[in-house]
Order: structure tokens, then C-alpha cells, then sequence
């Protein structure tokens, strides 16, 4: 499953393979059901996605602001 795949990296890969992942969370995942975006938050995918958020990088902060926007709302960024 590429949720599974996308919390591994997220938790255990590079700063590129959670970039990646992040990326990944950002355009696809939460745009699915709300079970699969409670899922992420219960795999502890949002205290990573925090951590990237708080970075001095600005890429890296730039995709963990947004995959948390999209994992809030679904999707729906208006």
C-alpha cells in the first residue's frame, strides 16, 4: 500500500525519501477518503510532517506545510 510505504519513509528514510513522501501525502493521499487520512495521522505521519513544517529548509518546509494542509481539508485548498 503506498501509504505504508509513504509512513516507512517518512519515519525511517533520508530528508529526500521524506521530502518525496511528503510530496506524495501532499497530491494523491489526502485527496482519498477520510480513513485513509485518519490512518496517516494514527501512524504518527503528522508529527513528522511537523517536524518538516518547523525546518530551516525551505523546501523541506515548504512540503510539510502543505501535505499538512491537504492531509486537514482533503484536498480541498480554497
Amino acid at each position: 500500500m503506498l501509504l505504508q510505504k509513504c509512513v516507512k519513509k517518512l519515519h525511517f528514510g533520508s530528508w529526500e525519501e521524506k521530502e518525496v513522501a511528503a510530496k506524495v501525502i501532499e497530491e494523491g493521499l489526502a485527496k482519498q477518503d477520510v480513513k485513509v487520512r485518519e490512518m496517516a495521522s494514527e501512524l504518527g505521519v503528522v508529527r513528522v510532517l511537523v517536524s518538516m513544517a518547523v525546518s530551516e529548509v525551505a523546501s523541506r518546509r515548504r512540503v510539510g506545510l502543505r501535505a499538512l494542509i491537504h492531509l486537514s481539508n482533503g484536498g480541498n485548498h480554497r
